[in-house]
C-alpha cells in the first residue's frame, strides 16, 4: 500500500494567460443571446458576449472617474446579476479586485450581515462600494463611500485596459464566518484559468453546453465555474434569482426543461429541497433529457438525497458530478463521474496541475486508504488571505484545508471538517458521521442535522447534542442509533423547526450558531422576562403565524424583533413570501425596516 500522495498530472498552459484575454476571445462569439438574464419579475433580458465587454468598459470608465487606480479593491452590494456581471468585469478589466458582498436585507438595523460588511469594508481600506440603486440610499447612510451601477453605466466605453499579469489578483472572496477578522481570500488569473483548465479536462464540457445557475454569483463556484467557466467556452448561460427558486424551488427544474439546459449545479440542501417538493406534486412532470452534467457542491454531500433526486426525474446516476473545493482552491479541484450508496461520498481525483496529500497531525503523509488532514497544493491555491497574517501554508508550501479525507486509488472521500470533530472523554467524534446516522432515521428530515460540543451551567467537560428537524418521539431512537453506530451518547437531543437551522447561503449549516444559542439558554425557548404582548389585529394574528412557521419559534410577542429571534435573510425570503400568500402587499425590504410583528402590520395596514 503507497502513501496518500497524489498528482493530477501535467496539463500544458494554453489560451488565454489572464481573465481579460478570456473576455476579449468570448467576445469574437456574436450570437446575440449568450447570456439570459432571469428577472425578479419573470422578464428576461439577454446579453452577447461583446455586449457584456461593452458594459464592463463602460462601467470601468466610470470608475476611474471616482478616482480609482489598478490594485484598488471595488466592493460590490448589487442585487441583480444584469448588474453584477459587467461590474465584476469592469473590475477585472481595470485590474481592481472586485469583492462580492451578499446584500444585507436592510442596513439600518444591526446584523450579522451588516457587521461583516463594515469590518471587510475596513479591512480593504474603506473602498468605494458599487450597489445597486434601490440599496444606495440607505447604504449611504452608514458613512460608506459609494456610488451605482446605473451612474457608472452612463460613460463612455472604452477599450484601454489594465495589462493583467496572470499573478496579479481579480477578486478577494470573504469567507462565511461572522465573527472576528474577516479572512478575504485572494484569487489570481493563473488559479482561476489552471482550475477551469483542469476542471474541463475531467468533465469535458464544451461551447454547445447550456448552462442553468440560480446560486448567488458571490459564491466561488456560482462566479467560477457556472459564469467565467462558460465564457471560457463560449458557452450559453442563464441565470436566476436565488430568492425565486427558493421561493419555488419546482421553478428550478421548470427552467431546466424551458431551456434545455445541459448543465446546472447547486449544493445538497437544494436537491432535498426538490424531493420535498416533488412528494407534494406527483402529476408534475419534466423533460430533462438534455442534463449531462449535475455539479453537487458546496456542502456535505448526501447519497440517499441525491439517489431520490436522480430517481424521481429518472436522471441517470451519471449526471450527477461530486466535487470537492473551496474558495481559498479557486472552487473545485475534484470531480467525480460517480455517486456511491456510501456515507461519505467519493469525490473524484483531482485536476491535472494539483497536488494533494493525507497527512497526520504532525504533517506526516499517512498510508493510502487511512483518514487525515487534506493538504493541497498548486496554480490553484489562493496566496493568502487578503492583509491577513495568518499562516495557511505548512513549512513545505502546502495549504491545509482544514478538511478530513482519505485517498483511495487516486480518488478523495471527503470525510469531515477537522474542526467538525466532537472530543468527549478524550475520545473524537465526526459530526458528519453522527449527523449521517441521525438522517437515517424515517421522519427526520435530511441536511437539517448538526452535531455539536456543547457545555451546559454547571458541566466540567463536553457533551454531544443532537439538534435535528422531525418530532420528539424520534429523541430515543436518535440515542440509541447514534450510540449504536458511533459509540457515543447524546447528552441533548433537540428538536427544530426547519427554518430555526442556521445556514449560510449554499445551505451549511452553521453549527457554531447552534453552540452559541445552547449557551445562551435557547433551547427550549426562554428568551425574556415579562409579559409577551399578543397581537391586536388581524394582521398581527397573520403575521404572528407566520414567524411562528418561519422561525419555528412558539412564544413571540408583537413587539419582538425578528432578527434577535434568530432571523436572517434566507428566514426573511420565506417571511415575505408566506405574507404574499396571505395576500398581504408586503416587499423583500420591508422585513429589515420594520423587524416586529406590531411594526410591519402598521406599514402593510397604510399600504
Amino acid at each position: 500500500m503507497g502513501l496518500s500522495l497524489v498528482y493530477g498530472g501535467d496539463l500544458p498552459e494554453s489560451g488565454p494567460r489572464t481573465l481579460p484575454e478570456l473576455l476579449a476571445r468570448a467576445s469574437r462569439v456574436t450570437d446575440a443571446e449568450m447570456i439570459t438574464y432571469l428577472r425578479a419579475d419573470g422578464s428576461e433580458l439577454t446579453r452577447s458576449y461583446p455586449e457584456l465587454l461593452a458594459e464592463a468598459e463602460a462601467i470601468l470608465t466610470g470608475l476611474r472617474a471616482h478616482g480609482l487606480r489598478p490594485g484598488d479593491p471595488v466592493l460590490l452590494q448589487i442585487e441583480d446579476n444584469h448588474d453584477y456581471l459587467p461590474t465584476f468585469w469592469a473590475c477585472v478589466l481595470g485590474g481592481m479586485p472586485a469583492v462580492p458582498m451578499t446584500v444585507p436585507p436592510g442596513y439600518e438595523q444591526p446584523s450579522v450581515a451588516t457587521a461583516r460588511l463594515r469590518r471587510s469594508w475596513e479591512l480593504c481600506g474603506r473602498p468605494l462600494i458599487v450597489a445597486s440603486s434601490r440599496v444606495a440610499p440607505e447604504l449611504d447612510r452608514l458613512g460608506m463611500g459609494l456610488t451605482t451601477v446605473d451612474a457608472l453605466r452612463s460613460h463612455p466605453a472604452r477599450s484601454d485596459w489594465y495589462p493583467a499579469q496572470p499573478d496579479d489578483p481579480f477578486a478577494i472572496l470573504f469567507t462565511s464566518g461572522s465573527t472576528g477578522v474577516p479572512k478575504g481570500v485572494t484569487l489570481t488569473h493563473r488559479g482561476v484559468l489552471a482550475m477551469l483548465r483542469g476542471y474541463l479536462h475531467l468533465v469535458p464540457l464544451t461551447s454547445e453546453d447550456i448552462s442553468f445557475n440560480w446560486m448567488p454569483l458571490e459564491h466561488v463556484a456560482g462566479l467560477l465555474a457556472f459564469h467565467v467557466r462558460d465564457v471560457y467556452l463560449g458557452a450559453r448561460q442563464i441565470h436566476a434569482g436565488t430568492e425565486a427558486v427558493l421561493r419555488d424551488p419546482l421553478s428550478w427544474l421548470d427552467r431546466l426543461d424551458h431551456y434545455r439546459a445541459t448543465c446546472t449545479w447547486a449544493p445538497n440542501f437544494a436537491f432535498n429541497l426538490i424531493n420535498e417538493h416533488l412528494a407534494g406534486h406527483p402529476d408534475r412532470s419534466w423533460d430533462l433529457s438534455a442534463i449531462r452534467h449535475i455539479l453537487n457542491a458546496g456542502e456535505t454531500i448526501v447519497p440517499a438525497t441525491m439517489h431520490r433526486f436522480l430517481t424521481s426525474l429518472g436522471l441517470r446516476p451519471d449526471v450527477m458530478h461530486p466535487s470537492w473545493g473551496m474558495s481559498e482552491t479557486t472552487a473545485g479541484v475534484t470531480f467525480s463521474d460517480r455517486l456511491g450508496q456510501d456515507r461519505f461520498v467519493d469525490v473524484g481525483p483531482v485536476i491535472p496541475g494539483v497536488w494533494l496529500r493525507v497527512t497526520d497531525a504532525a504533517g506526516q503523509i499517512l498510508p493510502e486508504g487511512e483518514i487525515g488532514r487534506i493538504q493541497v497544493k498548486g496554480p490553484t491555491v489562493t496566496p493568502g488571505y487578503y492583509r491577513n497574517p495568518e499562516q495557511v501554508f505548512t513549512a513545505d508550501g502546502w495549504f491545509d484545508t482544514g478538511d478530513l479525507g482519505v485517498l483511495r486509488d487516486g480518488r478523495l472521500t471527503i470525510t469531515g471538517r477537522e474542526k467538525d470533530i466532537i472530543i468527549v472523554n478524550g475520545l473524537n467524534y465526526y459530526c458528519q458521521e453522527i449527523e449521517a446516522v441521525v438522517e437515517e432515521i424515517a421522519g427526520v428530515e435530511a441536511t437539517y442535522t448538526a452535531a455539536c460540543a456543547v457545555r451546559a451551567d454547571g458541566d466540567d467537560t463536553e457533551s454531544l447534542a443532537v439538534f435535528y428537524c422531525g418530532g420528539e418521539e424520534h429523541a430515543p431512537e436518535i440515542r440509541s442509533r447514534v450510540l449504536n453506530a458511533v459509540g457515543i451518547s447524546p447528552a441533548y437531543v433537540i428538536p427544530l423547526a426547519k427554518e430555526a437551522v442556521p445556514k449560510t447561503e449554499t445551505g451549511k449549516i452553521r453549527r457554531g450558531e447552534l453552540r452559541e444559542l445552547f449557551d445562551q439558554g435557547a433551547f427550549p425557548a426562554v428568551r425574556l422576562a415579562g409579559a409577551v404582548v399578543e397581537p391586536r389585529s388581524e394582521i398581527e394574528r397573520t403575521l404572528l403565524d407566520v414567524w411562528r412557521r418561519a422561525l419555528g419559534v412558539d412564544e413571540i410577542g408583537v413587539h419582538d424583533d425578528f432578527y434577535d429571534l434568530g432571523g436572517d435573510s434566507l428566514v426573511g425570503m420565506r417571511v415575505t413570501a408566506l405574507v404574499q400568500n396571505a395576500g398581504l402587499p408586503m416587499k423583500p425590504w420591508h422585513l429589515a425596516e420594520h423587524p416586529t410583528i406590531a411594526e410591519l402590520a402598521a406599514e402593510l395596514e397604510g399600504m
